[in-house]
């Protein structure tokens, strides 16, 4: 099963949580979770974007689509 990234997978990175401005964590949705799958394929995938530290605003989770013959995040 895969597991939602969080803070604490940064934990053993040094110094890497606590210097930076911005965390931003990119989850990649298991088909099986979704009510829908049949939307996405092998080329287009649900990911999970975790805004987990900003200094200068919110933080909080957006749901994209990953199209990865164009590299292209858009919001769900």
């Amino acid at each position: 099963q895969e597991t939602e990234p969080t803070m604490a997978n940064l934990k053993e990175s040094g110094s890497i949580e606590e210097d930076s401005d911005n965390v931003i964590l990119l989850h990649r949705v298991p088909l099986e979770q979704l009510e829908e799958p049949h939307e996405f394929d092998d080329i287009v995938r649900p990911v999970l974007i975790k805004i987990e530290k900003q200094r200068s605003g919110g933080t909080g989770v957006i749901q994209s689509r990953f199209t990865a013959d164009r590299f292209t995040f858009e919001e769900a």
